[in-house]
């Protein structure tokens, strides 16, 4: 009975040596496995994060450089406003040089004939040169440009800008603050009240290049 008893105590502690053998390896591996996991997963998140801050970067260089973009055609139509500015001014100069030469400051009463300002009074319209000046300055709708801009309007001059150079014709300047031009323009007084007009010549240098 003894050497049963001790041959089965034997036996148990063999057994046991063999499961601790054979758990042993697996024990070992199981910090390793669970690292490995780990980087795994951490080297996919990276990869993932590199790529969408890949794609915020394109995204970001495509929006700069649209902005650039805008930045230079908004510099281009700065410089050629500037320019058309100065060739306006030019322009304008050079118009007002032929005005001097041909004594249009002087045009009013006296280049109006004696018979048409007696018809004009007899219309009601006792002084004819300032309502017809004043009547064309509320007109600004016959002016056949556009602004050159928003929040810019086309409009006559004063009326030191408005030339009557007979009983049915006058000169005018009209602009907008940055672009100008001028008219040469029939008109048809009926009363002081109702005064018609008609375009005969226009010319504006910002257009009509």
């Amino acid at each position: 009975m003894s050497k049963r008893k001790a041959r089965k105590r034997q036996d148990k502690s063999e057994k046991k040596i063999t499961e601790t053998a054979e758990s042993a390896p697996e024990n070992a591996a199981s910090p390793f496995a669970r690292e490995r996991k780990l980087w795994i997963i951490i080297s996919s998140v990276l990869f993932i994060t590199c790529v969408v801050c890949f794609m915020y970067a394109m995204n970001a260089q495509s929006k700069i450089s649209d902005y650039d973009s805008n930045l230079v055609n908004c510099t281009m139509a700065l410089d050629e406003a500037i320019q058309a500015r100065d060739d306006m001014e030019v322009e304008k100069h050079k118009l007002q040089r032929r005005i001097d030469e041909m004594s249009l400051k002087n045009a009013g009463e006296n280049s109006i004939p004696e018979k048409y300002i007696k018809q004009f009074h007899e219309k009601g319209v006792t002084r004819p040169v300032p309502i017809i000046q004043t009547d064309l300055i509320k007109k600004n709708s016959m002016i056949p440009y556009e602004p050159s801009g928003p929040n810019r309007f086309m409009r006559f001059g004063n009326r030191n800008e408005i030339f009557l150079l007979s009983h049915n014709r006058a000169l005018a300047y009209f602009g907008d603050g940055t672009i100008f031009g001028w008219m040469f323009l029939e008109y048809d007084v009926r009363s002081s009240s109702d005064i018609r007009w008609k375009i005969i010549e226009s010319y504006c240098p910002y257009y009509d290049k």
